[in-house]
């Protein structure tokens, strides 16, 4: 579960991307000018904690997308006395959260962190046997876009998919090392080792076109999209590059394959990640540990699951 330190430096930062005009509401983050109705607000928070694939959620109430922190005209409310109002909707588990007070000079705003790990969520219709044309009993809401839908069968198949197909994933070891430099930037070579097992008897399928990575070093909340990266199972001899040329080796035990179009994970196996990336030199010389992320999307349910952690610049890996 996300802690409230952590909560309230999410917060500050989509603040200060606001203020900088460069931040636009996305699929983790919902802003909020006043404190919604308690069947609004469960509907719109279990449409989103669906639709987050098990990722942490950020609510920022009292604030707007253009103008920052706005002041909330019903006051700030107890989420002592709010959130169960909100949560008597959910039809079984409703979602963990934390909540911070976040104060700027221009005034604060009430940031929310929710957990989505219990997804997928189920909210009751209060109007259900009250007002005629409301058959439906229970739904489960989907948040695209900024609007909130009911689910469709795909998305559903898809949430209840996650927790079965979804692989384990372990860093074994990993390192960042400087190789060059030119015109103010450090070319640094990233390798980790990992473990890839798989929940299922069915093959896992990982597109190419789907794996996103990205570095960040400690000093800065800024990522680094890493666009060039090599997979290839640690003993065998299958290699592939994303963003250059393309080769194909396939390995003796096949249970690790990577061709052209993606990575298939037949079995409890190991594999190898390198990248080259450029940092910015004076990055690199203060920096002294990298976050790093891939994520990955399997199958056609798009099952979305991450590869992370933190290297030291001298101590290598910590997963």
């Amino acid at each position: 579960m996300i802690s409230p330190r952590t909560t309230e430096r999410w917060a500050i930062q989509i603040l200060e991307s606001i203020h900088q005009m460069r931040f636009a509401e996305d699929s983790r983050v919902e802003l909020k000018r006043a404190w919604p109705d308690s069947y609004s607000m469960a509907r719109r928070l279990a449409g989103h904690g669906n639709a987050a694939g098990g990722s942490d959620i950020l609510w920022l109430i009292g604030v707007d997308e253009k103008e920052g922190i706005v002041e909330i005209e019903s006051g700030f409310p107890d989420l002592a006395d709010e959130m169960p109002k909100v949560f008597k909707f959910f039809d079984g588990p409703s979602p963990s959260f934390v909540d911070r007070i976040v104060e700027f000079e221009k005034g604060r705003c009430i940031a929310i962190a929710v957990d989505t790990t219990f997804a997928p969520f189920v909210v009751r219709n209060p109007e259900h046997g009250k007002s005629k044309g409301h058959v439906i009993d229970f739904e489960i809401p989907w948040r695209s876009g900024s609007r909130i839908r009911s689910a469709r069968r795909d998305e559903i198949i898809r949430l209840l998919a996650t927790d079965f197909t979804s692989p384990d994933i372990e860093v074994l070891k990993a390192s960042i090392t400087s190789s060059a430099m030119a015109a103010g930037k450090m070319f640094c070579q990233l390798e980790i080792e990992f473990y890839i097992m798989p929940l299922s008897e069915t093959r896992l399928e990982l597109p190419l076109h789907r794996i996103q990575g990205a570095l960040k070093p400690d000093i800065s909340d800024d990522w680094f999209k890493i666009r060039d990266f090599n997979f290839r199972g640690l003993y065998s001899g299958e290699l592939t590059t994303i963003g250059g040329s393309r080769q194909f080796r396939r390995s003796a035990d096949e249970k690790f394959i990577v061709t052209s179009s993606g990575i298939t994970v037949m079995a409890g196996t190991k594999g190898h990640v390198t990248a080259k990336l450029s940092i910015p030199e004076d990055t690199w010389h203060i920096a002294n540990s990298f976050d790093v992320l891939f994520s990955f999307e399997a199958g056609r349910e798009r099952i979305p699951f991450d590869l992370t952690c933190s290297i030291d610049k001298n101590a290598g890996a910590a997963p």
